[in-house]
């Protein structure tokens, strides 16, 4: 072998090097921005789940508080029914008394 093949080839190898090196910087880089893609999708999934038990919760309330409504309708009304009952009966017996 002559001097200039192995200069060739010293010079193939250091340039197989270094891109090797470009190749291995490269892959680091893509990890980091991976993990940072991962570490970004986490939080928003937290923040998103975080949410929707703050909707739920709202919700709830909201039921709650109509629930609540509505029960109360029903005693007014209730209470109502058992007025009006009385006073025909009432009115009944005095009908009754009176003739």
């Amino acid at each position: 072998m002559n001097i200039n093949t192995l200069k060739a080839a010293q010079q193939g190898a250091q340039q197989s090097t270094r891109t090797a090196g470009d190749i291995g910087r490269q892959t680091q880089s893509v990890n980091r921005d991976n993990q940072h893609i991962s570490e970004t999708s986490d939080k928003n999934g937290k923040v998103r789940g975080e949410r929707k038990i703050e909707q739920e919760k709202a919700a709830f309330q909201a039921a709650k508080r109509d629930a609540a409504i509505e029960i109360e309708h029903a005693q007014k009304q209730n209470l109502v029914s058992g007025l009006q009952s009385a006073t025909t009966s009432a009115l009944g017996f005095v009908n009754r008394f009176l003739s």
